[in-house]
């Protein structure tokens, strides 16, 4: 079992070398990129392209050797949200759950939009690569120390803040509207149902006396009833159980959850929004990967609500001009 060990997790980080470290070196590249004769666009789809090649042998790699080294770190529930490694898994395949499926909702969506399958799989394949940039960078700042907690003010909130910018421009560009109109309404519902692994991480993190109680759903963060609801909404929404009112409602009040807890979150940190909660403030939040939560998967889970919001409001809007009419 020890080499077995030593071989899984070698081959695991030169999974994780190829793909991140490739993410990292392709964005430099094209960012730096002072090319002439043909367009910046052409080039970096080229580049995209070549690496997709490397890319997806290289994830395979480190989500296969992954299953197995958990397998042998964290063999009980007890071991999962109680250890280090565990928290860090469970946020993790939070993680790659949440990028496979946005990866292959835009795909999707991109087909059901008229592109073709070449333009449709360079659609998946950017996402994917945007944000695993995205994430190699946020990951990068937290183990480099950028984001200490004690900053006045706090410099982690300009992750999130970061993010929502990207999701605004994207949801409003012509292209993007187009591609997200087009993905079936059950799958930016359903998708939400990642934010069980987001609970189960902040447990973890109480559980290991990392974290305050008040933010987990012990306390006073009811995020994990909109996780465990989501596939439930998703499968009515997908056979038409449920109309355009009811999964408006529902991500309503996903919303105001969500609201509700990263303002918990938020005033548990250290900084000026810091009130008068029950034990030490919320440090981790800083550290990786746990910086990932407001980095990523709570900025991703306000997208998915806005672009089902987003789609109802528009099935609302023709359904009441054809009653007119």
């Amino acid at each position: 079992p020890g080499a077995v060990g030593v071989v899984l997790r070698a081959l695991h980080l030169l999974g994780a070398g190829a793909w991140a470290g490739g993410l990292v070196a392709l964005m430099l590249v094209i960012l730096n990129d002072r090319g002439s004769g043909t367009p910046p666009r052409v080039r970096a789809a080229g580049l995209l392209r070549a690496f997709s090649w490397q890319a997806a042998p290289a994830f395979t790699l480190l989500v296969a050797t992954g299953l197995l080294l958990a397998g042998t770190e964290v063999a009980t529930v007890t071991a999962l949200l109680s250890t280090p490694y565990g928290i860090v898994l469970v946020v993790k395949v939070a993680l790659v759950c949440a990028v496979a499926v946005l990866a292959l909702g835009a795909a999707f969506g991109a087909a059901r939009a008229g592109l073709g399958v070449p333009e449709s799989r360079r659609v998946g394949r950017t996402v994917v690569l945007v944000l695993g940039a995205w994430l190699a960078v946020t990951a990068a700042l937290a183990m480099g120390g950028a984001l200490s907690a004690s900053a006045r003010p706090p410099s982690w909130p300009i992750l999130p803040l970061t993010a929502f910018a990207v999701i605004v421009v994207v949801t409003r560009s012509a292209a993007g509207n187009r591609v997200l109109s087009n993905i079936p309404p059950a799958w930016p519902i359903a998708t939400q149902t990642f934010r069980v692994g987001v609970e189960l991480a902040l447990f973890a993190l109480h559980a290991a006396g990392r974290a305050p109680v008040q933010i987990t759903f012990e306390g006073r963060n009811f995020d994990v009833l909109v996780g465990l609801s989501a596939p439930w909404i998703g499968w009515l929404v997908a056979t038409g159980r449920i109309g355009t009112k009811g999964a408006l409602a529902w991500n309503v009040i996903g919303l105001a959850v969500l609201a509700n807890t990263v303002g918990t979150v938020a005033t548990s940190t250290p900084g000026p929004l810091h009130l008068d909660w029950p034990g030490a403030p919320l440090t981790a939040i800083t550290s990786w990967p746990i910086v990932w939560l407001p980095a990523f998967l709570m900025p991703v889970a306000v997208f998915l609500h806005v672009v089902s919001l987003r789609q109802n409001l528009r099935r609302l809007r023709a359904a009441s001009g054809v009653q007119q009419t």
